[in-house]
């Protein structure tokens, strides 16, 4: 194979269709440079000797020369027709960085060099500090001009060694651990539309990813100051592959679609009353004629079909066609539901805290129930009785305007209903009840609007909100310039 050839399928590896509006990695290991090249009879040195003499017509005197060559000549002699040129060459980077076991960043270079067949010393190849304009560029590509049609691509960084830190970020998952994560995902109870801190998502998957993740992959996942750039960029991949999974898993060989139930509240101030109600919250789609749903032991039946935004309709119970009542079941056990052939399954994960926030921000009426403590705005917080000294002490100490309602019915035996204006702080709480923590990263995404084809094209008439999660007052939004208003809740702006 020569270059073209190889830079070429491995882009399509990596950049396709069905990617389409997906995170990309470009993990390139020497299984995936064995696969691509059995067909054609190559293999990894065949690759090593194509990427060191390049594509057609660059004269670069070194690898990274002949890198940036192969930018300029997509660009200006191919009119950027195909994939990027220089993709071989990233890939090569990252295959470097594949080879150490412990990530170690300090070992990069030899490696490289050894992969090259030269002398396995320290110290950087002529040019290779200018590299990032080849992530850039990949980047500019895949999210504006493809427009994220063939996936999106994100320039990591871990550590402080930025040229060996963007390699070393996409080695942090291999594929196997790729395609285990929606089945782990879906033992861990996670819900790709709320989703709790970073935090308690790594303590998750440390748990229920055991059989399916690597050692080094569980111990960065372990909360430790020597890994924590390492760490912060893996849970920043967990967390995409969580926001596009749409609720699909397999269990034992069968094909599952998973999701969750959330409470969902009406409150009556004036009669001290509290309603209750389950949605199923998922971000597949739901079939035409709803969904019939079973408990566990077959002794209740509900229905509900789609609403909108990825929320069902209350379900209603099948027996007297009422909506069901949420405070009849243990919230401190959780509740499961399945279809009659097991094909959907929804769960209600067990927990001692709820959190609600007002339900305009998800176009519901009421509070709903959310898996992570908002910043910087009103929520609401469920709470057994059995939380209720160490709750109480860090409403009042930590919370601005933190009460608890006087609700005399609606909720379950043991159950108390509290109300904050905003949290302030976390540090008296985070460790004993971990869904009461801020999160540790800032996020923006797109959510809702009207996509026109793949990708991130939208029409005019249904744009995407703008979602900020980890929000402070010191961050400030802007569109074309535009400062925008956050104008229907913290965090959310039109």
């Amino acid at each position: 194979m020569d270059y073209l050839k190889w830079n070429n399928s491995i882009a399509a590896h990596f950049f396709k269709n069905e990617m389409a509006g997906r995170s990309v990695h470009l993990y390139v290991t020497e299984e995936l440079i064995t696969d691509i090249g059995q067909k054609y009879g190559a293999d990894i040195p065949d690759f090593i000797k194509a990427v060191k003499t390049g594509p057609i017509g660059v004269q670069g005197k070194g690898i990274c020369q002949k890198a940036l060559q192969s930018m300029d000549d997509w660009k200006y002699r191919y009119g950027q027709k195909g994939y990027p040129l220089y993709v071989g060459y990233l890939a090569l980077f990252v295959l470097a960085a594949g080879i150490e076991k412990d990530f170690a960043a300090h070992a990069y270079y030899p490696l490289l060099r050894k992969l090259l067949g030269d002398k396995p010393t320290h110290g950087q190849y002529p040019n290779f500090d200018q590299m990032k304009i080849l992530w850039d560029d990949l980047a500019r590509w895949a999210n504006e001009y493809k427009s994220g049609e063939v996936g999106i691509f994100n320039i990591n960084i871990t550590g402080s060694r930025i040229h060996v830190g963007i390699p070393i970020a996409q080695t942090l998952l291999t594929e196997k651990e790729r395609r285990a994560l929606p089945a782990i995902f879906a033992a861990a109870d996670l819900d790709p539309i709320s989703h709790p801190t970073e935090g308690e998502i790594a303590r998750l998957l440390a748990k229920h990813g055991r059989k399916q993740l690597r050692k080094r992959t569980l111990s960065l996942l372990e909360e430790t100051r020597d890994s924590e750039e390492l760490r912060q960029a893996l849970l920043e991949w967990i967390i995409d592959e969580l926001r596009d999974w749409d609720g699909t898993a397999e269990d034992s060989g069968k094909t599952q679609i998973y999701g969750l139930l959330r409470l969902c509240c009406k409150l009556d101030s004036i009669v001290k009353r509290a309603t209750l109600s389950l949605r199923c919250s998922t971000k597949h789609e739901f079939p035409e004629d709803g969904l019939l749903l079973f408990l566990e032991d077959n002794s209740q039946s509900f229905s509900c079909y789609e609403y909108s935004g990825g929320w069902s309709s209350p379900l209603i119970s099948e027996s007297d066609e009422k909506p069901l009542v949420a405070s009849e079941f243990d919230w401190l056990k959780g509740l499961q539901v399945r279809s009659a052939d097991s094909k959907w399954c929804f769960k209600l994960p067990a927990s001692r805290i709820r959190v609600f926030v007002n339900g305009d921000t998800q176009g519901l009426p009421g509070i709903v129930e959310v898996r992570q403590l908002p910043t910087q705005q009103p929520f609401y917080l469920a709470a057994h009785e059995q939380c209720l000294e160490l709750l109480t002490i860090w409403g009042e100490l930590s919370c601005k305007g933190f009460e608890k309602l006087q609700i005399i019915d609606g909720l379950p035996s043991g159950w108390h209903l509290f109300k904050a204006q905003a949290a302030c702080s976390d540090e008296l709480i985070k460790q004993e009840y971990p869904i009461l923590a801020f999160p540790t990263n800032v996020r923006l995404e797109l959510a809702g609007g009207i996509r026109l084809e793949r990708g991130n094209k939208f029409f005019k008439f249904a744009p995407p909100k703008l979602i900020l999660q980890g929000v402070s007052e010191s961050i400030k939004v802007y569109c074309n310039n535009k400062l925008l208003d956050c104008t229907s809740g913290a965090g959310i702006y039109e």
